[in-house]
């Protein structure tokens, strides 16, 4: 009798890195690391007062080591603040949809005859996962 395969943190850890590999082999294109992307990306998506303290969170960093990327991407000229708030610069702008173009192309092969329901069950047990990790990150 065959023994269901059961997901480890192998297994999350692994296809995170093959992810994010794919990622960097993209982005590096442009000079940004993987923290400039996950700013750009928030920055993007409607939370355009981000703080160092914001982005630290997600990549689990310091505040400083986050600030100091917000800094890094004025300095390149692909966002700028304004106020309280970053937007994109032009120049900002065709390079993040010149990349989205290329991480598009790179999920939609990754996840490309997927079983919908599959990826619903996987999307809940990874949020499952992924909070309960950063709740023991955070209680230490």
């Amino acid at each position: 009798m065959k023994v269901a395969e059961t997901l480890t943190t192998r297994d999350i850890g692994e296809a995170e890195n093959a992810l994010r590999a794919n990622l960097i082999r993209v982005i590096s294109t442009a000079g940004l690391e993987y923290g400039h992307w996950v700013a750009i990306q928030m920055i993007t998506n409607g939370n355009a007062s981000i703080t160092g303290s914001d982005l630290s969170k997600p990549l689990k960093i310091s505040v400083d080591e986050a600030q100091s990327l917000l800094d890094s991407l004025q300095a390149a000229g692909i966002i700028h603040q304004e106020f309280d708030e970053y937007c994109i610069t032009e120049t900002g702008t065709a390079t993040v949809e010149r990349l989205r173009v290329q991480v598009k192309a790179i999920t939609k092969a990754v996840f490309c005859e997927l079983d919908s329901n599959d990826l619903i069950a996987a999307h809940r047990v990874l949020s499952i996962i992924a909070v309960r990790a950063s709740t023991l990150l955070n209680a230490s």
